[in-house]
């Protein structure tokens, strides 16, 4: 995942050429997300688009995805351009939220095959105003 890297090298940078690193990072998550996160059952998926999909939703990928969000979100927070970024700020912590949801759920009730999340029945995912940030 390229996101972490840019925000730390933009953060790195400072200035307008910095402070639009750390804005392609976030966009970066976005477009990841617009892409791989299935909203019906609140995990990302392995391969979208193109050839070769892979529509489940892998453990590690969910993992990947948290935590690559999190460490754009910390370099944002830790940056010069903190302040005017707090709407992506926002963003990521409602995106990383909605994983830990997504992947916390199927903890019970659920079997685990190979790396990929496997049910038969999908639980309905909360309302965005039901989730608990910090």
């Amino acid at each position: 995942m390229a996101p972490p890297f840019i925000a730390y090298y933009g953060a790195l940078q400072c200035g307008p050429e910095g402070d639009a690193l750390l804005q392609t990072a976030y966009e970066q998550v976005k477009l990841y997300r617009d892409v791989l996160f299935d909203e019906d059952v609140g995990l990302w998926r392995h391969i979208a688009l193109g050839e070769g999909t892979d529509p489940t939703h892998w453990a590690t990928g969910n993992a990947w995805a948290a935590a690559g969000s999190l460490r754009v979100l910390a370099t944002i927070q830790q940056s010069p351009a903190a302040d005017s970024m707090q709407s992506q700020q926002n963003d990521l912590i409602q995106w990383v939220g909605e994983t830990l949801y997504g992947v916390w759920k199927f903890q019970v009730g659920f079997f685990f095959c190979h790396g990929v999340f496997a049910f038969s029945e999908i639980p309905t995912p909360p309302r965005s105003n039901q989730m608990v940030h910090s």
